[in-house]
Formats: structure tokens, sequence, C-alpha cells
């Protein structure tokens, strides 16, 4: 299994904890197949953990809710992988900008291909004040969809790639990293 995204639900399991941002090794393992992999080591303050793989295949621990996975393996790589506010399900945002929804995430749109050089989508992020999400792309295009335009790094002379994008501790707003 290679894990690409994993995600706080106040979340700690498996090989990699996430909670507040933070990734750190808490020294427990997968078990089961490279298909079904089952994560453990939930604690109290961080109960569950939610990891997506390229594929679209998605594997929960502790107290994590599974709302599905992609039926078919993508075209394109998973480029991005996001929580609801409320953890009542998820999005999942393809390279080329296509999202794809599970649980009570809404679908309000999807970026447009890109063949531009730095134009793959690196990530995703939900505003909390809107329900809707920002899409990112390696160029440092920022793209709302639901949620309001707060400008992106695209027009800056960027030193490499944009790797991602995660919504700020407040909920209002993002950091591209």
């Amino acid at each position: 299994l290679e894990v690409i995204f994993a995600t706080a639900n106040n979340n700690l399991g498996g090989e990699w904890g996430v909670c507040g941002y933070r990734l750190w090794d808490v020294s427990a393992s997968l078990t089961g197949g490279p298909n079904s992999p089952t994560l453990t080591a939930a604690t109290a303050s961080c109960p569950g953990l939610t990891l997506v793989d390229a594929g679209g295949h998605v594997s929960t621990g502790g107290s994590a809710q599974n709302y599905g996975s992609l039926s078919s393996p993508p075209s394109v790589p998973v480029g991005g992988f996001a929580l609801t506010p409320d953890r009542g399900g998820y999005y999942m945002v393809s390279t080329n900008g296509q999202v794809k929804t599970f649980g009570d995430a809404r679908n309000r749109g999807s970026a447009a291909p890109s063949s531009a050089p730095g134009g793959a989508v690196v990530g995703l992020a939900v505003d909390a004040s809107t329900g809707g999400y920002w899409v990112a792309r390696a160029d440092g295009t920022v793209t709302g969809f639901g949620a309001p335009s707060l400008g992106s790094l695209a027009i800056s002379n960027l030193s490499g790639p944009v790797e991602g994008i995660v919504t700020l501790p407040s909920g209002e707003g993002y950091y591209l990293y």
C-alpha cells in the first residue's frame, strides 16, 4: 500500500498518525493484505485516520468513517483529498481536476484539465464557513468552488512547484506548500 494522503479526523492510527496537521510515526503497523489494509493504534485524543492511495482506494482506522472509494482505477492519479467540515464525507480530486464526492460531500464543480507545465492538480482544501473548496495546481493557481477567491501564487516567481494545499486551523483560508 502506497499511501498518498492521510487526513485528520482528530485522527491517529496506522503507521503514520495525523493530528492537528502534524505527521509522525506512531510505531503501529498496517495489517492485512495490500488491497485491504487495517489500521490500528487509535487514541482518545485522536480517534481515527483516513488513508487514500493514488488509485482512490480509501482505508480507515479507529472512529474514522469509510464512505467509499473510487469504483474503478482513475485514468490519472488522485491529486488531493479532504474531509467535509462535519466529517460526514470527503472529496477526492484527480491530478486532471475531476472532483468526486463521498458521504455528505457536495460536488460544487471540477477544475478544467490543463496540459500546461505545472498544471497538474496537487490538492483540495475545504472552506469550513461555506462548505465549498479550493483546488490547487502545481503552478500555484488556486480555484474556488463555492469558496471565496483568496488569491494564488500563479503570478509569483516560485522556486519550485506547489506540492499541496491545506485549510488554515481556523477553517477560513489556506496554506500552499
